[in-house]
């Protein structure tokens, strides 16, 4: 592999490394993406068609009315209070700025369907592609020219990372 000099490295591109690489990307920093596997996506790969936001643009476009504190609320009341209040609160307060940095940065069009999905508030964003979320987050990563590494074949955790493709 050739020397590069980047400002910040991302390990792992499933969903939370492509949106980090994305972000710290659009603040300017040169940014090198290392992958294990042969494709990247990770877990977030197999998740459903959409993803649950309070405070959306969407929303508000819609007149919907909902809050990061409602949407907190229904995850306590659904779980039990067996969750972490305070990391629950945090998620529920980014939930919308995360829905429009998908629909700024990744091309995202977000539907809102009419059904809550028990929630007290129609929070439920999906779109009409047949793609992952992290579909849309690597083609983003790929228009944001973010040097890649990814490797040619899957690797196992006990194995050292082998040779991989260089993706410029």
């Amino acid at each position: 592999m050739q020397n590069v000099d980047r400002d910040i490295i991302v390990i792992g591109a499933g969903g939370c490394g492509l949106m980090a690489a994305l972000v710290a990307a659009k603040k300017g920093t040169q940014v090198l993406l290392l992958e294990k596997t042969d494709k990247p996506g990770g877990g977030t790969a197999f998740s459903s068609k959409g993803i649950r936001a309070a405070g959306s643009r969407r929303q508000h476009e819609l007149k919907i009315d909902d809050s990061a504190a409602l949407y907190a609320q229904d995850i306590l009341q659904r779980n039990n209070g067996e969750s972490d209040a305070v990391i629950i609160r945090r998620l529920a307060e980014t939930s919308g700025r995360v829905a429009d940095f998908l629909t700024d940065e990744a091309g995202i069009q977000f539907q809102i369907g009419e059904f809550a999905f028990g929630h007290s508030a129609q929070r439920s964003h999906s779109w009409k592609e047949d793609k992952a979320v992290t579909d849309f987050l690597f083609a983003a990563v790929e228009r944001e020219r973010i040097s890649r590494y990814i490797s040619p074949r899957r690797c196992s955790r006990s194995s050292r990372m082998p040779a991989a493709l260089w993706w410029e």
